[in-house]
């Protein structure tokens, strides 16, 4: 798949309204649910089959704020396999923020966190202008089976000067608030209280099921220890 054309962010202003662009990229291990949580925002739907991104899928999401503003959002979708991938500097290049997903059930995808970081750091190291980075823990419906303290989150935020979100792409809950939150860093447009009680609420999960797909075992991201010793693990993925 070729690469979408995208313009570093761009204003433009016919009549009374101001439009920008942004480019956003959601990353982290394969089956932490970054693309469930990008259908969920932009479609609305939850799928319970899952089917591992080969590469770079995106998405586009229009935003009308406060003020006459008008946003659209491309949203790239990055493969799990990509974090040592050839590619990655590509996708990286010219975006205004970054979303790393983890698994608040899954250790080992909060633990490659900080390679995904690593990279975007490294990236951006002489760019006078550097993109939005949040912190994203992905299933908040099933806090009680969390393995990934908010302890250990919140050290990594304040270490790292992300902003810091929990979501469920199940349910929906706190997704579209976490864009909306991230857009309002590229804007300066903060979230009013009127749309935090609004985007927050949480949605009935519409469970889509593709007939041609059947769940099934693909490996999980190796953790940090796993790849020094070159070894990793497989294991059945969940519902994201």
């Amino acid at each position: 798949m070729g690469l979408p054309e995208m313009a570093s962010p761009m204003i433009l202003t016919p009549g009374d309204s101001t439009m920008r662009a942004y480019k956003v990229l959601v990353m982290g291990d394969g089956s932490s649910g970054k693309t469930s949580i990008i259908n969920r925002y932009a479609q609305e739907s939850f799928g319970a089959a899952y089917r591992q991104t080969i590469g770079l899928d995106w998405y586009t999401k229009r935003l009308d704020l406060p003020g006459g503003v008008t946003v659209t959002l491309q949203i790239w979708d990055i493969g799990g396999q990509q974090l040592g991938g050839k590619m990655i500097q590509n996708y990286l290049e010219g975006c205004d923020a970054v979303m790393l997903v983890y698994d608040l059930t899954n250790a080992a995808s909060f633990e490659n966190i900080e390679d995904w970081m690593d990279l975007v750091s490294t990236q951006f190291a002489d760019s006078a202008t550097k993109p939005h980075i949040a912190l994203v823990g992905n299933k908040r419906d099933v806090s009680h089976l969390r393995v990934v303290s908010l302890q250990k989150h919140e050290s990594f935020v304040k270490a790292h000067g992300l902003s810091s979100h929990f979501v469920s792409a199940k349910t929906g809950d706190q997704v579209s608030l976490t864009f909306r939150k991230v857009v309002g860093f590229l804007t300066g447009i903060q979230v009013s209280k009127a749309e935090t009680e609004q985007l927050g609420r949480v949605l009935t999960a519409e469970v889509v099921v593709h007939p041609d797909a059947e769940p099934q075992r693909v490996p999980m991201g190796m953790s940090r220890k796993s790849r020094r010793k070159g070894t990793g693990k497989s294991s059945a993925c969940s519902v994201q």
